[in-house]
């Protein structure tokens, strides 16, 4: 999956834009009637990494689907990015995530502070189509409600950081 993200037209612009920029993680949604879910505003600030190496700065550590994921320092979230890969529809009626414009600027925001540091900024609601691409700032906050449309609405969703990893954390992680 990493040579086919690395291979994509997305990927070669950013790389254009910003050549030390490497992919780090990679996640997929798939909401439907079945899987279905609301998620309040929040920011992303976990990482995927191979192993657990007490790394300064590196902590919050967590076991998701059977690999090791982390909090990195801020200064590393401050210059990552994510972009999402629209596989179908996005729309009102199935939960498309919706996006506090300029948020990023907000540092690390807590749980308990998110709506109201969402609620001080303008809003976007991230209509799309199948093939689309959204480029994003790490820490922007963003939530999305529950799908009330049949069918699937699915994304693709890739960390970016610059230079990648730490090569104590990285060797043999997802996007390695």
């Amino acid at each position: 999956m990493y040579q086919a993200i690395a291979a994509a037209p997305f990927s070669a612009r950013l790389a254009a834009l910003w050549p030390e920029v490497r992919p780090v993680r990679l996640l997929s949604f798939a909401k439907s009637p079945e899987a279905n879910w609301a998620v309040p505003w929040h920011q992303d600030r976990v990482i995927a990494t191979a192993r657990r190496v007490e790394a300064p700065g590196y902590g919050n550590w967590s076991r998701k689907a059977g690999g090791w994921h982390c909090e990195p320092p801020l200064a590393l979230l401050e210059r990552m990015l994510f972009v999402r890969v629209h596989l179908d529809p996005s729309t009102v009626e199935n939960g498309a995530m919706e996006i506090a414009l300029g948020s990023h600027r907000a540092g690390k925001v807590s749980t308990e502070e998110a709506a109201d540091i969402a609620a001080r900024h303008e809003t976007e609601l991230t209509i799309a189509e199948p093939g689309d691409v959204l480029v994003l700032a790490m820490l922007t906050l963003h939530r999305s409600s529950l799908s009330n449309a049949p069918g699937l609405r699915r994304a693709l969703r890739v960390d970016y950081a610059p230079g990648g990893l730490p090569a104590e954390l990285q060797e043999g992680a997802p996007c390695a």
